[in-house]
């Protein structure tokens, strides 16, 4: 991995998770124990979601969050699950709601900032009215005040992107099969 220039190395991560199988995983993840430095690191955090596997795409949920990454480089692990397509993205909304205690835990009273990118990384990016409810309600049912503005700005970017998204729909008619919402 060494002689991969450090500039390329999360695409070509990327290319290896989405080609590869658990063996790939497992290089690419056992790189981040023998990373030089934290740059590197969060190579392969940012990468680690690209895996097409759902199984190691919870598992890398489930290792970003038991402790071994630093807390403020955690969330870039969900990112790049968040990332990886809309499978990703259904599976960090359903573990950020079922593991918003420990992760509220974990965060503690670090910095705001910290928790808005928890929640950006692991509820944004959705497009449609619908998603945009169901996250508002979980929110109202578990309070972040000091992440409310976050919140509502990203909610206000699903709704917006989901309108426009609902005008191509009308124009393009019927063939929507690339659109993720």
């Amino acid at each position: 991995m060494q002689a991969l220039p450090s500039d390329m190395r999360v695409a070509v991560f990327k290319i290896v998770l989405k080609n590869g199988g658990k063996k790939e995983y497992d290089e690419v993840k056992g790189y981040f124990a023998t990373a030089s430095d934290n740059a590197e690191k969060k190579h392969v955090l940012n990468a680690l979601g690209a895996t097409k596997d759902e199984k190691l795409k919870m598992d890398t949920l489930d290792w970003t969050c038991g402790g071994e990454v630093k807390l403020q480089d955690f969330f870039y692990t969900l990112g790049s699950v968040h990332r990886s397509g809309p499978v990703g993205m259904q599976m960090t909304w359903r573990y950020f709601q079922d593991n918003f205690e420990k992760m509220k835990g974990m965060v503690g009273k670090a910095s705001a900032s910290l928790m808005d990118a928890v929640i950006v990384f692991s509820c944004g990016g959705f497009a449609s009215e619908e998603k945009a409810n169901e996250i508002e309600e979980f929110f109202k049912k578990n309070p972040m005040p000091q992440n409310q503005r976050k919140i509502d700005q990203m909610l206000e970017a699903m709704r917006t992107n989901g309108q426009f998204l609902a005008r191509l729909q009308v124009e393009l008619g019927a063939d929507r099969s690339w659109i993720v919402v």
